[in-house]
């Protein structure tokens, strides 16, 4: 019900518990929500998690791991 009273968005950066299937949950709630051309970003993207993504054709994946040496930094990208 609460979803229901967001206005509609134009990006969504999603930091929240970094695991895949929380992460999607969240992302399919929020996914109506978004205007046309907004952005979902997924980022901190766990390594073990990155295959999941890899293969869901919703989402565009940079890896950004050799910019800081963080094993973590990979983001998925949506765009409405």
């Amino acid at each position: 019900l609460q979803i229901l009273m967001l206005p509609m968005l134009d990006i969504v950066i999603e930091d929240a518990s970094h695991i895949y299937t929380k992460s999607i949950k969240t992302f399919e709630m929020l996914v109506n929500k978004l205007n046309e051309g907004a952005l979902y970003i997924i980022e901190d993207i766990y390594p073990k998690y990155l295959n999941y993504y890899n293969n869901d054709p919703r989402f565009e994946i940079y890896d950004l791991r050799a910019n800081k040496g963080r094993g973590d930094d990979i983001i998925a990208v949506y765009i409405k």
